[in-house]
């Protein structure tokens, strides 16, 4: 049953305060380049530090949900992170351990999805971007304790709060689309290091809880994201008609 809205047609226009199909793959396309070329990420250090915190949110919330007590998150100036936890080991098995190192990359890749889904529903862009900016100080206070955390973490959540504030259609509709595709990229540029990195990672946490070696699960992790990211990302640039509802 379809519900009163806004008319996309077919030649890919989006419903009033959409982004247009050509409008998403050129900005993704800059997006990519930027991640990609010389120097391009310094032009994007603020949504970087944003995926960063992103992929430690999850590995925080997981290992809540799993019922460990969150000590720290950290993001650090070069844009990695890390979460710290305390679990009791007779109640937190092989699964859990499993769950939280997986929920970082695929945590970011669903909530990139997610972001790239809202983008085509305007009524959303302002609440999202105030849920975001109150997540991002909710868990500065809780658990971040370095000084540059504290103040980048900060600086993103007064950034998100000014555009809501600002009651622009357009500045918050360009702030979750650069959020969403910087934190798409992220979910699966990322995971290059893995194949190649030595050390404790999310990769080799996982080969040592379940066996199969570490390149098997950046693969795995790489691939549903890739999918859940590709998936949401052609339905946002359907040139086909539909409703917003």
């Amino acid at each position: 049953m379809g519900g009163a809205g806004t008319w996309r047609d077919r030649l890919g226009k989006p419903a009033a305060g959409g982004v247009s199909p050509p409008a998403l793959l050129g900005a993704a396309a800059v997006v990519a380049a930027l991640n990609l070329v010389p120097h391009g990420e310094t032009l994007l250090y603020p949504l970087a530090l944003f995926a960063t915190w992103i992929h430690e949110t999850c590995h925080a919330l997981m290992a809540l949900a799993c019922g460990a007590e969150v000590q720290g998150l950290l993001v650090r100036p070069d844009t990695s992170g890390l979460a710290t936890y305390l679990f009791d080991p007779r109640e937190f098995g092989t699964g859990s351990r499993a769950l939280v190192a997986s929920a970082g990359y695929v945590g970011t890749a669903l909530a990139a999805a997610g972001l790239l889904a809202a983008v085509q529903r305007p009524r959303l862009h302002r609440p999202v971007l105030a849920t975001l900016g109150v997540g991002l100080i909710l868990t500065t206070l809780l658990w971040v304790r370095t000084a540059f955390g504290i103040i980048a973490l900060l600086l993103l959540a007064a950034g998100l709060g000014a555009v809501v504030a600002r009651r622009t259609a357009a500045a918050a509709r360009w702030t979750l689309v650069l959020l969403g595709l910087q934190t798409a990229l992220n979910a699966v540029l990322a995971i290059r290091v893995l194949y190649y990195a030595h050390g404790e990672n999310d990769a080799a946490t996982m080969s040592e809880l379940l066996g199969l070696p570490p390149a098997f699960w950046a693969t795995l992790w790489l691939l549903l994201g890739a999918a859940a990211i590709g998936w949401t990302f052609l339905r946002a640039t359907r040139w086909t008609g539909g409703k917003e509802r």
